[in-house]
């Protein structure tokens, strides 16, 4: 029996992994693994159960663009066959880009030609630090086509003009300069722990609490400020729940136990806890939640569910 060219796994925490299974040709992609992704995105799709989804490769490279076979046989298509395979691919691409879920690319070995598509069109792409990049095509007088929109949109057409033209191969921090990936992991190893983030759904809030409170204490003592009764309790208000919570919202939380506190004291709060980069505030939302690497300069993007509101 023919080995499966897509694996579908979702795990109990509603995380989906998607991963290209051609590893002897380095998970070059042909108009069937094209056709089996874009019913595989499909799926995810339509999957209320499922809350974010992982793309990976097996085997040394995640992705390195179109298979060979399938160029050499398009050379003998017609103009209306190539154009249909173009829309296919680009459909593929569509259907990735246009998820309704979270989407993160874990990269290993490198990405090639539409393999760069794959993670231009995912929200977020962590890669392994020793990762190689290039947009190959153009070496056989290609253009990056039907790639490009969600390329462009990645990196900027700056950066496009360069490596479009060049075919050049680039690294994994360049590849983190100019936006194509959001983080780098040392070794492949590593990878898998970045999906860890995503908690489940029997997950222990009281764990999250504590370890909050034990690293707003150390701040607090580095900085020479005191985490009062007050600002203790606001943060594990904060952290009781992996979703934005509003300041009125903490405010009925500490009331309900009998407590008569006033808004200004809940937002006296949450400026101290801000002013010490324990918590973001969201201002779409009004809303607030608990940074998980306090102490630690960052940026700090947020991807919510408009169902949910985690």
């Amino acid at each position: 029996m023919a080995e499966k060219t897509i694996l579908v796994d979702t795990d109990s925490r509603g995380v989906a992994t998607v991963t290209l299974n051609r590893p002897k040709v380095h998970n070059a992609f042909d108009q069937a693994l094209v056709a089996r992704l874009t019913d595989a995105f499909a799926n995810v799709a339509a999957d209320d159960s499922i809350r974010a989804m992982l793309l990976r490769g097996r085997g040394e490279t995640f992705c390195a663009g179109a298979d060979l076979h399938w160029m050499r046989r398009s050379a003998d298509f017609s103009k209306e066959e190539n154009e249909q395979d173009a829309h296919r691919l680009a459909a593929m691409l569509r259907a990735l880009n246009d998820l309704p879920v979270p989407t993160i690319a874990l990269v290993q070995g490198g990405a090639y030609g539409g393999g760069l598509g794959l993670l231009a069109a995912c929200d977020i792409v962590v890669a392994v630090d020793n990762c190689k990049f290039a947009f190959t095509e153009t070496r056989l007088g290609l253009i990056p086509a039907v790639i490009s929109p969600f390329v462009v949109g990645a990196i900027g057409a700056r950066h496009a003009r360069r490596y479009f033209l060049t075919a050049e191969r680039f690294d994994a921090r360049e590849a983190l300069r100019i936006g194509l990936a959001h983080e780098l992991v040392e070794g492949e190893a590593a990878l898998p722990g970045r999906a860890e983030a995503f908690p489940s759904r029997d997950h222990d809030h009281g764990h999250c609490i504590a370890d909050a409170l034990l690293r707003a204490e150390e701040i607090c003592a580095q900085k020479g400020a005191r985490l009062t009764r007050i600002r203790r309790s606001v943060l594990a208000f904060v952290w009781e729940s992996h979703a934005p919570v509003g300041a009125y919202g903490i405010l009925e939380r500490m009331n309900a136990g009998g407590r008569r506190s006033a808004p200004i004291t809940v937002y006296r709060a949450l400026d101290f806890l801000m002013s010490c980069g324990l918590v973001h505030r969201l201002a779409s939302l009004n809303a607030y939640t608990g940074c998980g690497v306090p102490g630690q300069p960052h940026g700090a993007h947020f991807l919510i569910c408009t169902d949910c509101g985690a």
